[in-house]
């Protein structure tokens, strides 16, 4: 049984960490460390972790002034002694078979990935690939973060294999912190060559008000599309079709009203020749030309989308 180092930066999680790390160390694949960066936490967060290495021996906790998530990760990568890598985020849980079903899915691939749960407060959401069990290349995995939101450039579920990470000098970019994940997921599929899909949901993401996917500013908009500029220059390197990565970043730009000339000058990306070139193309289907079009030109679509999302994590909530 090979060993497995499960990473969790940890900050100001109090009242989540307990249920993370109960669920790691109830795993059915028993062979693993759990390093737990706290990241200058300052709630009861280092507390609870140190109480948790003291009853485990499997358990490292590493304590470090607030640097942020990227720099945590890395932390826990260079401290990593398994031969393969999970992430899991600190506020969120796993079912108890996560490990082994995803060890056993990846010895002959490069990276196995895994469905996952929406989970609420009082009902779970299952997010599906709709696909079977498959084994793909990694253009088509690459292709498939963008045009498949239940796959997603997601660090939890997925494991990694340690050597891939290491030979490379894979790391995550400390100056971007949304989106980090995608790029690093990104430049770990391009030394990859087949990966393992899996339709099973065992990982269980939690949805709450206050965490980063539901804020929104000025920096973290600015973070995430300096992260899909060196994607886009990743793939231009290695040849590979960037349009659905580009079509994600029209629709994010324009659904969430950014200034398109600022950003056109941040990351060289024409967002109005971009957008007239998809829409005439023939190889781009009738359904993403209308989601262009209506974030477009009827953005008040898109608003009431967003208003209908929020209602349900507030029924859900």
């Amino acid at each position: 049984m090979e060993k497995v180092s499960v990473i969790i930066p940890v900050y100001n999680v109090e009242n989540y960490i307990r249920e993370c790390i109960i669920s790691i160390v109830e795993q059915t694949y028993k062979n693993i460390e759990i390093i737990l960066i706290d990241d200058g936490s300052t709630d009861l967060s280092s507390k609870i972790c140190d109480e948790y290495a003291q009853n485990d021996n499997r358990i490292i906790v590493i304590h470090q002034e607030n640097l942020g998530v990227s720099i945590a990760r890395n932390r826990g990568i260079s401290s990593s002694k398994g031969k393969y890598i999970m992430f899991i985020d600190s506020d969120d849980f796993v079912k108890k078979d996560y490990i082994e079903k995803m060890v056993n899915n990846i010895k002959e691939s490069d990276m196995c990935v895994c469905g996952y749960i929406e989970h609420y407060l009082k009902k779970d959401i299952n997010l599906n690939f709709s696909i079977e069990k498959e084994n793909i290349d990694k253009i088509k995995c690459i292709d498939s973060i963008f045009n498949n939101r239940a796959f997603g450039g997601y660090l939890w579920n997925k494991v990694f294999k340690a050597d891939i990470i290491k030979k490379n000098n894979l790391a995550f970019d400390c100056n971007i912190h949304m989106c980090e994940d995608v790029l690093f997921v990104i430049k770990y599929l391009i030394c990859c060559e087949n990966i393992n899909i899996i339709p099973d949901y065992l990982y269980y993401y939690r949805m709450r008000k206050n965490s980063m996917v539901w804020s929104k500013n000025d920096s973290k908009y600015e973070s995430l599309f300096l992260a899909y500029k060196q994607v886009l220059r990743i793939l231009n390197d290695y040849k590979i079709d960037d349009k659905n990565c580009k079509i994600d970043i029209l629709l994010f730009a324009l659904n969430n009203n950014l200034k398109l000339e600022k950003l056109k000058l941040m990351i060289d990306f024409d967002f109005e020749m971009e957008f007239k070139k998809f829409i005439r193309m023939d190889s781009i289907n009738n359904k993403v030309k209308l989601k262009l079009f209506i974030s477009k030109y009827f953005k008040i679509v898109y608003k009431i989308y967003v208003y209908l999302k929020k209602n349900i994590y507030k029924q859900y909530s």
